[in-house]
């Protein structure tokens, strides 16, 4: 079924530029790292790595994500804690944002700034603009 679905999908896809990036909530399941690793056998598939999102599950997906480190295209950035506090502006949480981003740069990964008040994208942004050494 899931080689079925991951063969449609690239033959919608066709030539284009479009891929199709699956992203990490609320911890992945061995049935939905079965089916990631039968998507990611195509090119049209990636990642997308929400690194708040892992920090506020304990990092449980992180081996999973590092494993296929390879296939990371996305990240959504935003600081967390392990007491699931997310979306927090960057520097407010418990993340090692250095080493996030880093990795983002390493793979070339687009990266979203998501918080969710005006004032934490301003503070994220100022967090960005003093730590230099993360922009492209």
């Amino acid at each position: 079924m899931w080689e079925f679905f991951r063969e449609r999908c690239g033959e919608w896809i066709g030539d284009s530029d479009i891929r199709i990036v699956i992203e990490n909530t609320d911890g992945f399941r061995d049935y939905e790292k079965r089916a990631i690793e039968i998507a990611l056998m195509s090119p049209k598939f990636g990642l997308t790595w929400d690194i708040g999102h892992s920090k506020g599950i304990k990092e449980i997906d992180v081996p999973f994500i590092r494993e296929h480190e390879d296939r990371l295209l996305h990240m959504h950035v935003h600081d967390a804690t392990e007491q699931g506090r997310n979306h927090l502006a960057l520097g407010d949480g418990e993340l090692d944002l250095a080493e996030r981003l880093a990795t983002a740069k390493a793979h070339n990964a687009r990266c979203v700034l998501e918080t969710k008040t005006v004032e934490a994208l301003r503070k994220s942004v100022a967090w960005l603009k003093t730590n230099t050494e993360y922009m492209a």
